[in-house]
């Protein structure tokens, strides 16, 4: 399944540019270039995230796992907490 993303802040500034991700997923890299985050847009259009793995990012090392906080009922904030 395919899966098209833009740049948000770019938008902002008015680029629409969209990429196709034919694999039908996306990594979101940390500064050490490990994934920090791996989206999956599946078969049923949901979403699937996984929490990468152990990774440094803004001088912070990160677990591998999520704290999950609803924002609102159309949102939520994933973190990576702290790796102690």
């Amino acid at each position: 399944m395919k899966l098209r993303i833009r740049d948000g802040h770019a938008m902002l500034n008015g680029d629409k540019t969209e990429y196709t991700m034919d694999s039908g997923s996306v990594d979101i890299i940390a500064e050490d270039g490990r994934t920090m985050f791996g989206i999956r847009l599946c078969k049923d259009y949901s979403l699937e995230i996984d929490s990468g793995v152990v990774c440094k990012n803004g001088g912070i090392l990160h677990d591998d796992a999520f704290d999950i906080r609803p924002i609102s009922s159309n949102r939520i904030r994933l973190t990576k907490p702290e790796y102690k």
